[in-house]
Parts: C-alpha cells; structure tokens; sequence
C-alpha cells in the first residue's frame, strides 16, 4: 500500500509540472511568461485562480493544479502562495487546500511556505485569517472561531465543537432534536470511518495522528459541511475489506471505476454483507440527506465522484484529477434569518 500512494503522489505531481510555469496572474498569463518564474523576495509565487472549486471540470482542475504545484514548487524551492486574485472559494475546496498545505508545512522546513496578498487593498488577508488557512501554514495565532478544523487521533473530542458550529451556523441555534440526531450521527460515523479506514493502511505519522480537516460554510441559504482526509481513499481500502467478495455478488461493480466502487461502499452497509462493527457509516451519513430533499450529499475520493440526493438516481462520475484521500460534503438547508444579509456563492 506505501508504494501505491507514493507512485499515486509522484504521477499526479508529475502530471502537474505545466502549472508551476504558468506562475504569472490568472488573468495575465501570455505565451512570453509563461516560462517566466516570478520571485518575491528570493521566494517562488504560485498565484491562487479566481475561483478555487470543485464544481466543474475545468475549476477541479485548476485547482488541483493549484495544490500540487505547491508541493511540486517547495520541494525546491521557498513559496509565496499569492490569494490576490481569488473571488470565491468552496468549503469543498477550502478544506482540501487545508489539508495538503497542513501536511506540506508539517514536511517541509520552517518558513519554506508563506501564504498571503502581495497587494495591500486584496480582501486575501482577512479571508485567509476567517478561513483559518493562516493558521494551519503558521500556527503563530489561535484558530478563527469559524475556520477550518484540523483533527486528529480521538474522534469524540472533537464532536461537541464540530456541533457547536453546525448548530449555531446552519440553524441559529435551534435545532430540533431529530436534526441535531441526524447531525451527531453522520459527522461521528463519517470520523470515526477516517480513524478506523482511511489510514489503516499508512506507513507513516499518518497511521498514528490520522488527521483530518473539517470546514462549514453557508451559501444560497444551505450550510455546507465538508470533511476531508488524506488516506488511502475508499476505491483502494475497499477491495482490502473481508466482506468484498460478498458485496460484488450483491451489487454491480465495476472495479476500474473509483466512482462506481464508492457507491459500492455506500451501498455495503443495507446488504448482507457481514460487515464489521465499524462499517456502517453510510447509513447514517446518507440519512442526513434523505431527511429532506433539499439537501444532497457528495463524496470524492481518488478519482470519483458519488452523489446522493432524496428521490432522485445517485450520479457517479471520473473526476479530472484525484483529490488524494476521501472528501464529503453534506449541503443542508438552514433556517432563514429576518433581515440577515445574502450569502455569496459556494
């Protein structure tokens, strides 16, 4: 398993090395610069793209892109991670940046990775300080009280802040108990799934401290829940799971296809499959959605996509660029507030 995720890290890197020359601003990037490495003080810059998502092909992409040329960039070289032009970003994609730039900083010398705006009037700083990200690159502060959580070891620590900030974000509050149920139920079973899965396999610290990133964001009236970890991935740790060859008699497979074999572990836990004791996640992870129709679920890992929504076929998709590791978010409808303000788009 070590050598599958080295080769998996070193060919998507690889596979990345075009975006480290287009180091220029998105909205400047001409045929003469695009060799043209620029420095700020003695430091590398990868400029942000406008909009970090994983919505669409073209921005999974590009913001993939984005990730590994930072760890492509500060194997050689110190990096300034320039967020001057960036106008909008996803909890999908914030809580996955977080998680790869948490994990480059723990890897690579002190100061090597400098994240911020090299322009005085950029909106970059205080997004990055709300967000968290400043905390996770230089831990010289306190975490945002509304940023991203950095997770590890015992899962139960965690779930009364975890709560705290769904309740307080995404239903002012009041929750009711059968929400706030549905709530504990799919956050603690999705967590306790990275503990006892995603880096059982692992080789390294990853094995011992098996992190984990958490983020909440509310937009278009829905509040977005995502939770990330940089394990093995569903496609890789379900084949090794006791109960796969009874799962492949039981639901059509299609074991070359990441998407297809994440909706096999979605589907593992409502079939006779003979699962052991932690690996029942899905159920309470999809009740979460399927107690109203409004809110869907999605899950990345490696390279597929699975989406879940009430009353409608669950998509599966190849995703552009592996994500390296598992990310969910649930998108769940929060109660409105009198006079409160639009939110912008996730």
């Amino acid at each position: 398993m070590k050598k599958i995720l080295q080769e998996r890290d070193r060919r998507i890197s690889a596979s990345h090395n075009s975006y480290i020359r287009k180091v220029g601003p998105p909205h400047s990037r001409s045929k003469k610069r695009k060799n043209a490495a620029i420095s700020y003080f003695n430091r590398r810059v990868i400029f942000s793209p406008v909009d970090l998502s994983l919505s669409s092909k073209e921005l999974h992409t590009s913001t993939m892109e984005f990730i590994c040329a930072i760890e492509s960039e500060s194997k050689l070289h110190r990096v300034f991670v320039d967020f001057q032009y960036v106008t909008d970003i996803s909890a999908a994609a914030l809580v996955l940046l977080a998680g790869h730039l948490d994990r480059l900083v723990s890897k690579r010398p002190s100061g090597q990775i400098v994240i911020g705006s090299k322009t005085s009037t950029s909106k970059a700083g205080l997004f990055l300080e709300e967000s968290g990200l400043s905390y996770v690159v230089n831990r010289s502060s306190g975490p945002s009280d509304d940023g991203v959580i950095c997770g590890s070891g015992s899962v139960h620590r965690f779930l009364d802040e975890i709560m705290g900030r769904v309740s307080l974000e995404g239903f002012h509050d009041e929750m009711t108990a059968e929400q706030e149920l549905l709530c504990y139920a799919a956050i603690s079973e999705a967590l306790l799934n990275v503990h006892y899965h995603a880096y059982k396999y692992a080789s390294d610290d990853d094995k011992i401290n098996k992190p984990w990133w958490l983020y909440t964001k509310v937009s278009f009236g829905k509040l977005h829940l995502a939770l990330y970890d940089r394990g093995a991935g569903i496609p890789e740790t379900l084949p090794r799971r006791p109960f796969f060859d009874r799962l492949k008699q039981l639901v059509e497979l299609n074991i070359h296809s990441d998407a297809s074999l994440i909706s096999g572990a979605m589907e593992a836990s409502r079939t006779s499959t003979g699962m052991e004791k932690h690996g029942k996640g899905s159920v309470n992870i999809k009740a979460l959605v399927d107690s109203d129709a409004s809110c869907h679920l999605l899950i990345y890992s490696n390279r597929g996509l699975y989406q879940h929504k009430l009353g409608e076929q669950d998509i599966l998709a190849d995703v552009p660029r592996s994500v390296m590791g598992t990310l969910l978010q649930w998108v769940i409808p929060i109660r409105p507030v009198l006079g409160g303000k639009d939110e912008k788009r996730d």
